[in-house]
């Protein structure tokens, strides 16, 4: 019988095919050579070092539980591994085959697709290409594995152990490493957008040239010799990483692209509609960046914070704080919105204008109203009341009324003053 016979789809020697009865024989060899043998010297494994393909994988992981029913499993050894998965609960878990036989085995363009690993022994595995879409690899120990080009998309990778593995050009979308160790690991080029990295160990890690959009990297942690260069964190569509309480610990930031901030892209964080989470995320980035320069990324972020924070103040009913939040985002945009100061200035100098318009001066022998010409006495009276504290220009006749009303209006144009020197001096010597 062939490899491949009674399995349509699936290719010659991939995971889920048996291997030939003369390949079978061989591996049932070097499996009882390595039980006879007493000391097996450097050697960790009978298979170390051999070439096995995904079928030998696949057969070796059917004669390898010795409590399994041989009768029942055998009359489906022709087919896929991961049909079977769910019919009889077979897996490669916790010690098994893997932690006693495919220790630095190479396993090139297996199909693992869905395939159950947890707790996997797969230290300096060659896993090439191999495909482990959806596969469960909570607490599997791939230190120093290669996984070059392999497609993860999709799988589970919990307290997974991934230091110094190799990831370069992989796919690992959507894939959860959360609270996993990537010490060091080579992410060069790798695909992680929409993967969850709560609480994972980055130090060390090459994350040069990775994408990753829409990504969670809160709670990770990462090191000085992490390294971000020219890292994509931004997806037009699945848009900026995550990064509440992202421990940074002196990484270089300005090697990844940050642009898509500038740009109007939100992060992550502000998704959730979490006021204090999105707070705290932003301003924790802010201040991350302007340490390492990014000024112009940092204010931007500084600014949504704010306005984050205005939103928790509306929903707490705190209405005395967010009132005086809210004038001074009105007045100044806190600072970062210099556009807001002017109008602010504009409006107060024509609502005032059309006041002094409206009331009149003085009336007629008939009882008819005088007015100021609102072009030029009445808004030059009010510029002159805003900076002039209330004195009523010597060119400008006016009533009672509007004399108490340049006043007001003085008021008015000091505070609007104060608080526009004391916004943007914050901003400028921060």
């Amino acid at each position: 019988m062939s490899a491949t016979d009674g399995q349509p789809g699936l290719a010659e020697n991939s995971w889920g095919t048996n291997p030939t009865e003369q390949r079978q024989t061989k591996l049932e060899e070097m499996l009882h050579e390595w039980e006879m043998e007493s000391n097996h010297g450097d050697r960790l494994g009978p298979f170390e070092r051999e070439a096995l393909s995904g079928a030998d994988a696949f057969w070796l992981a059917i004669h390898a539980f010795p409590d399994i029913d041989k009768a029942k499993v055998k009359k489906r050894l022709d087919t896929p591994f991961t049909y079977m998965l769910g019919d009889s609960g077979l897996s490669i878990e916790g010690g098994g085959l893997v932690q006693q036989y495919l220790k630095d085995a190479f396993l090139t363009g297996a199909h693992l697709k869905k395939a159950i690993l947890r707790k996997a022994y797969l230290k300096g595995t060659n896993l090439e290409g191999v495909d482990l879409e959806g596969a469960d690899l909570r607490g599997a120990n791939l230190e120093g594995a290669s996984l070059r080009g392999a497609n993860l998309e999709g799988a589970n990778l919990r307290g997974a152990a991934l230091r110094e593995a190799d990831l370069v050009d992989a796919n690992l979308r959507g894939v959860d490493v959360t609270k996993a160790d990537l010490q060091r690991a080579n992410l060069f080029q790798a695909d992680f957008r929409k993967a969850n990295f709560y609480k994972a160990d980055l130090q060390g890690a090459s994350l040069v040239r990775a994408k990753l959009g829409g990504a969670n990297l809160s709670h990770a942690v990462f090191g000085m010799r992490t390294d971000l260069g020219q890292a994509e964190l931004g997806d037009k569509k699945l848009g900026f990483v995550s990064v509440a309480d992202t421990i940074w610990n002196d990484v270089i930031l300005a090697s990844a692209d940050w642009s898509p901030l500038l740009k109007g892209m939100k992060l992550g964080d502000d998704k959730q509609e979490e006021a204090p989470v999105a707070a705290r995320a932003n301003q924790q980035l802010a201040l991350a960046l302007r340490a390492q320069g990014l000024n112009a990324e940092a204010s931007e972020l500084d600014y949504r914070a704010r306005m984050w924070r205005l939103k928790d103040l509306r929903q707490k009913r705190r209405f005395l704080a967010f009132i005086f939040s809210g004038l001074i985002f009105l007045v100044s945009g806190y600072g970062y919105r210099p556009i807001h100061s002017f109008g602010a200035y504009a409006f107060t100098i024509i609502v005032f204008s059309l006041i002094y318009w409206h009331i009149p001066y003085g009336y007629g022998v008939h009882g008819e109203p005088h007015q100021l010409p609102w072009w030029p006495q009445a808004l030059i009276l009010s510029f002159t009341s805003f900076h002039g504290r209330g004195f009523l220009p010597s060119e400008v006749t006016g009533s009672v009324w509007h004399g108490a009303w340049a006043a007001g209006e003085a008021v008015v144009g000091l505070l609007l003053e104060a608080t526009l020197i004391a916004t943007f001096t914050q901003r400028i010597f921060r």
